[in-house]
């Protein structure tokens, strides 16, 4: 059976690992634990997992912020489901997570950028009633 759960553990944010690894191929598994709780203390970072069959399958990591043009917003930053898994549900019932987690945080919205997301979680994404609002630009 599938559960829906914040990794709050060590063991817990490790078992996120396999699933985030190829968003951040640069990032190592022995640099993983310290740069997940130093985003916690640094932005509330959080990583929520749905696990099966003692593997954290597909997950999503994001931050609540503020801001004077938005007020209360939740921060989608990472979105990843492993191989094999893929289709099955996960990434929607995530986003059905989340978007409950926001409510009762009292967000105004929950903002995620396309560039980090699978492209059949942009089709969830305006399945569940999210649209394309701004461009964003950045200098590197």
């Amino acid at each position: 059976m599938e559960t829906i759960q914040l990794a709050l553990s060590e063991e817990a944010v490790h078992k996120c690992w396999e699933a985030l690894k190829t968003l951040h191929e640069t990032l190592k598994k022995s640099d993983f634990l310290y740069e997940v709780r130093k985003l916690q203390v640094e932005t509330g970072y959080h990583l929520v997992f749905i696990e099966k069959d003692n593997k954290a399958v597909s997950v999503i990591g994001f931050h609540i912020s503020e801001s004077l043009a938005i007020g209360k917003f939740l921060q989608i930053n990472d979105l990843s489901t492993l191989e094999g898994f893929q289709g099955k549900g996960y990434v929607s019932d995530l986003v059905d997570w989340i978007i409950e987690y926001a409510r009762t945080k009292k967000c105004k919205q929950i903002i995620s950028n396309l560039e980090n997301q699978p492209e059949d979680a942009q089709a969830i994404f305006q399945q569940k009633g999210f649209a394309i609002v701004r461009q964003q630009f950045a200098k590197l």
